[in-house]
């Protein structure tokens, strides 16, 4: 597979880390790259980047698996949904989107579980010089990278309809089956309303921090000596 290599791995920072160093991959980013091709162009970086994607899930099937994917799958993204109904941001159809999560989630069951990338999008993708694609950021969080392999399509990249039809394709050597579809927009539409959860936490956590740092607590210092001088 166009991964990249593991040149080393280890413990640092007196035991509180890891780190893993990865061989470089010459290139640039898909994402910079196929918006500057013709169409045909993208169709085959697309059908290139399906045939590799097939190939991290082929043969990393995952017999032992003691739990579902169903029950897996859920447990992760469960309380984002709940957390979106209390506290998301409505848009709308969201409520359309909700009730076809619900109606199709059962399609989740008995799913086969594999080894899965967890981000595969035009942004982990790099191409060279010579038009290869190579494959880069393996440190996904959810499902602890192993999962339904079709859960590896929820950045397909429909911004680029001519790339997106490439991968499908080239994943299914152009024999994609009908249940793909509602797969797919099943879990689209889990994505586009997670998505808005996993934004807010990003945006609180973030000012959270901004908030907390010296700078912040300087400037807050130097606001209340202010106010005592001018009251």
């Amino acid at each position: 597979l166009p991964v990249p290599k593991a040149i080393d791995f280890g413990v640092c920072e007196d035991g509180d880390s890891v780190y893993m160093l990865l061989e470089w991959m010459e290139g640039e980013e898909a994402e910079k790259v196929v918006p500057t091709m013709k169409k045909d162009k993208q169709y085959s970086i697309g059908v290139t980047s399906g045939q590799i994607l097939r190939g991290i899930h082929e043969n990393s099937t995952i017999n032992d698996m003691e739990r579902d994917w169903y029950d897996r799958y859920f447990d992760v993204i469960q309380p984002r949904i709940e957390a979106y109904k209390n506290e998301g941001i409505p848009f709308k159809g969201a409520d359309e989107i909700l009730a076809f999560i619900e109606e199709n989630k059962h399609l989740l069951h008995e799913r086969r579980q594999c080894r899965i990338h967890g981000d595969f999008h035009l942004g982990n993708l790099i191409i060279n010089e010579k038009e290869e694609l190579f494959v880069i950021d393996w440190q996904t969080v959810d499902f602890e990278g192993v999962g339904d392999p079709w859960v590896d399509f929820i950045n397909i990249g429909i911004e680029h309809p001519a790339f997106a039809a490439g991968q499908i394709d080239g994943y299914f050597n152009h024999q994609v089956p009908e249940e793909f579809w509602r797969m797919l927009a099943l879990y689209l539409s889990v994505s586009a309303i997670t998505a808005i959860v996993i934004i807010i936490e990003i945006l609180l956590n973030a000012f959270i921090f901004i908030a907390n740092s010296p700078y912040s607590q300087n400037m807050l210092r130097l606001f209340r000596v202010s106010l005592q001088l001018f009251s």
